[in-house]
């Protein structure tokens, strides 16, 4: 896995230095988050400098498969990164593995803090964004391949090789955010009356019920 980590840190390095951050600017050389900390404020709070350490700005479990063995067939390691990766708290970034098992789909989403690049580590997929004229960009990457997804709009990848793919994501933000379409419509809590979700999709109320039964609303 010596690639992966190495492709890991250069997109890391490319990022900074092609991506205008989204968030907020820092105001000090770092601020490592202090994840023991009560304090609620708009990001993470420091930890004592003093208290900080080279540690406190690596991570060895990149090169680990997530278990795809869940009902969307990904993973996403580590997840949030202001809170596994401590030390990109306050710079703007993002950064994730995923794993995606064949014949998987990462369902149309959307990031609505950050635009997305993707590297293809190992694999094949078809993927693509829908651009705010409803045109979709579209292709298929593999194996070194890089792919872009503009901030804010609908996304989604399909792994239509013969192997799970692995993916490298760097987003310009350290807390994104994500709402997956589907879910976001047809499991939302509380629920959107049945009349909404059938006249914009051009079904019925008794297919709309169906729907979302698999979404557990």
């Amino acid at each position: 896995m010596g690639k992966l980590l190495f492709t890991f840190v250069a997109l890391g390095l490319l990022a900074t230095t092609v991506v205008i951050a989204t968030d907020a600017d820092p105001i000090n050389d770092f601020c490592v988050a202090d994840l023991t900390s009560p304090i609620k404020i708009n990001g993470l709070v420091c930890k004592n400098p003093a208290t900080v350490t080279g540690a406190d700005f690596a991570f060895t479990g990149i090169e680990n498969a997530g278990d795809t063995n869940n009902s969307l067939g990904i993973a996403i390691t580590p997840g949030l990164p202001g809170v596994s990766y401590p030390g990109l708290n306050t710079l703007g970034l993002g950064i994730a593995r995923v794993d995606i098992a064949i014949g998987a789909v990462v369902p149309p989403h959307t990031h609505p803090r950050a635009s997305e690049l993707l590297y293809v580590v190992d694999g094949e997929l078809y993927t693509g964004f829908v651009d705010t004229n409803n045109k979709v960009y579209d292709t298929v990457i593999r194996t070194g391949d890089v792919f872009i997804f503009p901030r804010g709009l609908v996304h989604f990848q399909l792994n239509i090789g013969k192997k799970p793919s692995v993916t490298i994501v760097i987003l310009n933000s350290q807390n994104p955010g994500v709402q997956l379409i589907p879910s976001a419509l047809f499991g939302a809590q509380p629920p959107i009356e049945e009349a909404v979700l059938a006249k914009a999709f051009g079904i019925s109320p008794s297919e709309v019920e169906i729907i979302k039964k698999g979404f557990g609303a």
